[in-house]
């Protein structure tokens, strides 16, 4: 194993420059770009493009889709969103869906609610994280384009409170007095977010045999394991995925369990008191990281309409060498190989141990119920929390609904 930098990688410059100075010159020797005449879009219509709103990657995102604009002479109508799937399903039911959505990878479970266009098989052959390919097909197509990998568990820590990551939550409890006198949190996360629950569970399970299966005693376990947590104050389970970020940020809290997608903003708030821990191991057994990754997805069978051209472009466009380097030289998880081996600050060894827990990590399968099922989580997730119905009845509850669930998506139709 190559040695590892133990030194801070300072912000890259360059993505600036990529963005606003060279973008369109390293674009053109693609295959897919000719001349800039050439590749203007005959295209009144604007292109609505939905996108994850997390922190300073939101602007990243969408100067990127700008500069996709101004080389095509294309107006894009770029929109973020902190809950993406509600937004989605919500303009379905106005039929304002948008034209395209880069989101997280699980979003390819809505390929019926959201009516996903099938995409060349072409583009899944670009990624070389092969369960982000593999996870687009649904109804035997592929259902979305692989843009980044990682949107997978990452645990940070402040060297200025912790000078070793625990290597279990056990040892962050026995810190906890000492943390708590210097006004200190010792951890947290979205507490309530089924996401980071799973991380927490045996996900591989979750979804075996073809069936959700929720009421497990593995599940049980890992959930009342999961309470006692916050029950002994080592989390704070009164904030939001945003909040949590900013008071880890700011310096109130000694470790986070969050994604890739913070480690930009995460490394320019702690400076060299930022480090990457394993994650820790629970009562019952390791941690799970799950990846997600990031794609690209057409809502609404947007592909058959009038945009189709300019939807491919942009999708081709985002696959490319020169927006994979830009993303990458942003602390976000290129795709192509070549394209990570390539970055600067490869050998950090804060970068490293977030590439190695990505290839450790899980991939979520999404199952054409994945929404119910999120659903169910995290109302019984919120149920069991709050003290108000004791565990037994809520993992019964959530097997009866997720059951449901499956029955109505297996329906004729469906």
């Amino acid at each position: 194993m190559a040695r590892m930098s133990s030194k801070q990688p300072r912000p890259v410059l360059t993505s600036v420059l990529v963005f606003f100075c060279s973008l369109t010159a390293l674009c053109s020797g693609s295959s897919w770009a000719g001349q800039s005449k050439d590749r203007r879009l005959e295209s009144p219509a604007a292109l609505s493009v939905w996108y994850k709103d997390v922190g300073s990657r939101s602007s990243l995102i969408e100067n990127i889709l700008q500069e996709f604009g101004r080389q095509y002479g294309l107006r894009i109508q770029p929109e973020s969103f902190i809950d993406l799937p509600s937004a989605l399903l919500k303009a379905r039911e106005r039929s304002l869906l948008p034209l395209a959505v880069l989101g997280p990878g699980d979003l390819v479970g809505l390929w019926r609610e959201l009516d996903l266009s099938p995409v060349p098989m072409s583009f899944l052959h670009e990624s070389d994280i092969a369960v982000m390919a593999e996870g687009m097909l649904q109804g035997e197509k592929p259902r979305g384009v692989p843009i980044l990998g990682g949107n997978h568990h990452v645990a940070f820590y402040n060297k200025q409170y912790l000078s070793a990551p625990p290597k279990r939550w056990q040892d962050l409890r026995e810190r906890m007095p000492e943390l708590r006198s210097k006004g200190v949190i010792p951890a947290g996360w979205d507490y309530q977010q089924p996401f980071f629950f799973l991380a927490f569970m045996d996900s591989a399970s979750l979804f075996a045999a073809g069936k959700v299966q929720l009421d497990t005693p593995a599940h049980r376990e890992a959930c009342r394991s999961y309470k006692q947590l916050a029950d002994a104050g080592i989390i704070p389970h009164d904030c939001d995925f945003r909040c949590l970020g900013q008071r880890f940020y700011s310096g109130e809290i000694a470790m986070v369990l969050t994604t890739d997608w913070n480690f930009q903003d995460a490394m320019l708030a702690l400076q060299n008191n930022f480090a990457v821990a394993p994650l820790p191991e629970t009562d019952h057994g390791p941690m799970r990281s799950i990846m997600l990754g990031t794609a690209l997805f057409f809502p609404g069978n947007s592909l058959r309409g009038a945009q189709r051209e300019a939807l491919l472009k942009l999708a081709a466009y985002l696959q490319s060498d020169s927006v994979q380097t830009a993303l990458g030289l942003s602390y976000q998880i290129p795709i192509r190989r070549s394209v990570m081996n390539s970055l600067p600050f490869k050998n950090d060894s804060n970068w490293r141990m977030v590439i190695d827990q990505m290839e450790r990590a899980q991939a979520l399968v999404a199952p054409s119920e994945l929404t119910s099922i999120w659903d169910i989580l995290h109302k019984g997730l919120w149920v069991y929390l709050s003290g108000s119905v004791d565990l037994d009845t809520v993992f019964r509850r959530m097997q009866t609904q997720a059951d449901a669930a499956t029955r109505l998506h297996e329906r004729p139709g469906r």
